[in-house]
């Protein structure tokens, strides 16, 4: 329940071991390295890393090339592994085996070769499938095309008309026009013609054709007549096809050696980021000098791997003024996955608490709450656990949504949701109402009731974390009017709602929980604290006209008493969402009963409903109580302690993008 400290250290090494132990640092994951302040603005001992990355990254290109080709012919194990593709595994042994012998560069040569020769085949098959759509609706045309040309005295025109335009009106206005005209086909929308007339009447014959929108059709690059032309396009064709799918085939060849193409390009990937970070430390002629932060209690295993080699060693170094270390959060088991929600919206910064645990118990029930369906649950929980075995890497998220779904679980059914109210009127339907406290549905004020009440509590305890880490800080003045003050204002306000008739009225409870005689002290209090932020909201404010201007906002406004009542009210969410969930599978239930009444298919039709419209109602509703249930921890619980703003603690680490190392 902590962010994990952190030590700067500077690791010295002669230029002689800088591969090896730079391969060490990245299997250790345990160096985050930061950037070297150089006085000059240049190195005098400038190597050629730079020349190498941009070497490697070429390479790493090609070696993505031939992936990206290879893997069109490897069959996909499933539609999650097509989705999210899963990573290799790959022996240590083999690894460094295929690393030492394999002979890539000529397989990535034949295959960069083969798709340039199929890019070629694919370019001047549509071309050619371009030229076929051209000619087509001219096979009626017995003249070969480069016949269509002006002669000494005439203009021969191949072209298109709109069917809207070419009616026999049409024709009789073109033969007034001195227009002769033969139609060789039709499609859907054109009609396809010929059109001659004598150069005298070109002006007149122009004009027309324009005022029926004729589109002249361009033969350039055409000879022969279209039949001809056709014919020779779809040989040709066939041959381009015939052409593609020998290079295919001999692509499919080197399909065997996919595993070995992925361990390379691993193996160069890692290569790329060890001179990247590299290039963040400063060298003498012969030395490299590494800075760096690593979590305290791992510096003496890394401090160790550092002192093996003969001219290499670590030492502890203080940060430079105002600079703050790399950020790990650091929890239990059992809190881990929610630091998906921390790291989603930021991470906290190096001095002030990790909220990973402290949401983790509000989450899971407001999660449930949005739920609030025991089967419902179930269905998600399985889910989840089935999902962890396909998707290894999903496998913090997925733990994350398991523990939301037991929460469902619980509170589904002590709230009577059993997909929907699907057991009604069976003898499950007894079992299930010994369980259930309220049916949502009916007592709809209790479930309103108990949204406000989790939410108060949260709002609370996001203060008190507030106030305590002002506490840690000693920033007791901030702790008094940030934070005491505060709780006070909220807490009278609440005593004050309770001890009259305005909270029945609101039906926040059926009656008065106190008695009037907490009104006055209450009121002294809320009074008393109100000043009290009047006049040192804007303590740093040296006008106090200004100040208390600025007071009565901090109040009102920002972060004031409408900010918090906003707050309260935006837990009836957690109702919303629950009734709706319960009021969407009670309807789909509603519904599949009245197939029953159908002869033979009603059965087969009922338990479809049920199917497809749960699993509907189950991926709608989960999809909304995640966002929404985040929503609460961002605006309503982060904002109340939540600074943020640190960096995440990014050491040097081994890509595992494709491949991943199995243990011997």
């Amino acid at each position: 329940m902590a962010i994990a400290r952190m030590t700067k250290v500077s690791i010295a090494l002669h230029s002689s071991h800088k591969e090896e132990l730079l391969k060490h640092l990245q299997d250790e994951s345990a160096l985050h390295i930061t950037k070297i302040k150089e006085e000059s603005a240049e190195n005098e001992y400038e190597t050629s890393d730079g020349e190498r990355i941009r070497h490697l990254e070429s390479q790493l290109n090609h070696l993505d090339d031939t992936r990206k080709f290879l893997q069109n012919f490897i069959k996909k194990g499933g539609f999650l592994e097509g989705l999210i593709p899963q990573r290799v595994p790959v022996s240590e042994e083999k690894f460094i085996d295929t690393v030492k012998n394999f002979e890539f560069e000529k397989i990535t040569e034949r295959i960069k070769i083969l798709n340039i020769q199929l890019s070629k085949l694919r370019a001047e098959k549509d071309h050619l499938s371009s030229n076929k759509e051209i000619i087509e609706p001219w096979l009626g045309l017995s003249t070969p095309v480069e016949l269509l040309k002006t002669t000494a005295t005439s203009l021969v025109l191949a072209g298109t008309v709109n069917k809207r335009y070419f009616k026999d009106e049409t024709v009789k206005k073109t033969e007034e026009a001195g227009i002769e005209i033969e139609k060789i086909d039709e499609s859907k929308n054109e009609v396809y013609l010929i059109v001659i007339f004598h150069k005298s009447n070109e002006e007149k014959a122009r004009s027309f054709l324009d005022e029926i929108n004729f589109s002249v059709e361009d033969f350039r690059g055409f000879e022969g007549k279209p039949s001809d032309i056709l014919r020779e396009i779809q040989t040709r064709i066939q041959m381009v096809e015939d052409e593609t799918e020998n290079l295919i085939e001999q692509g499919k060849e080197f399909v065997g050696f996919y595993q070995e193409l992925l361990i390379i390009y691993e193996h160069t990937l890692n290569e790329i980021t060890r001179l990247h970070a590299i290039q963040d430390a400063t060298r003498t002629k012969t030395t490299y000098i590494i800075e760096g932060w690593v979590e305290t209690k791992r510096k003496e295993t890394l401090k160790n791997l550092v002192n093996s080699y003969e001219a290499a060693m670590m030492l502890d170094i203080e940060p430079e003024e105002d600079e703050k270390p790399p950020v790990k959060l650091v929890n239990k088991t059992i809190f881990q996955p929610f630091e998906i929600v921390t790291n989603l919206y930021g991470t906290p910064n190096y001095k002030e608490l990790d909220p990973s645990p402290l949401l983790a118990v509000f989450f899971a029930v407001f999660f449930g709450m949005c739920i609030t369906d025991a089967g419902y649950g179930i269905v998600l929980a399985l889910l989840a656990l089935f999902l962890m075995k396909k998707i290894p890497t999903g496998r913090k998220f997925l733990w994350l949504i398991f523990i939301g779904a037991i929460f469902a679980i619980i509170e589904g059914a002590l709230l009577g949701g059993w997909f929907g109210d699907l057991f009604r009127g069976s003898f499950l339907d007894k079992i299930t109402k010994e369980i259930m406290l309220f049916d949502p549905m009916k007592s709809y004020f209790v479930f309103y009731r108990l949204a406000l009440f989790l939410g108060c509590i949260q709002i609370y305890w996001g203060l008190f974390i507030k106030l305590y880490e002002y506490i840690k800080d000693k920033r007791f003045t901030d702790a008094f009017f940030e934070g005491i003050v505060w709780i006070a204002i909220i807490t009278s306000l609440l005593l004050m709602l309770f001890s009259t008739d305005f909270c029945i009225q609101l039906n926040l409870t059926p009656k008065k929980l106190l008695p009037e005689t907490y009104l006055l002290p209450s009121g002294i209090i809320f009074c008393v604290s109100a000043l009290l932020v009047f006049i040192f909201g804007a303590r740093n404010e040296k006008n106090p006209f200004f100040r208390l201007f600025l007071g009565g906002l901090r109040f009102f406004i920002l972060g004031g008493i409408f900010s918090y009542l906003g707050d309260f009210l935006s837990y009836i969410r957690l109702m919303a969402l629950g009734l709706v969930t319960a009021g969407i599978a009670g309807a789909i239930n509603d519904i599949a009963r009245m197939t029953l009444g159908i002869p033979i298919v009603g059965i087969v039709i009922f338990v479809i409903i049920l199917v497809c419209g749960h699993l509907f109602n189950l991926g709608i509703n989960t999809l909304g109580g995640f966002v929404h249930t985040l929503r609460l921890q961002y605006v309503e619980f982060f904002q109340k302690f939540f600074t943020g703003g640190g960096k995440t603690f990014n050491p040097l680490r081994r890509n595992e993008k494709y491949i991943i190392l199995k243990e011997a």
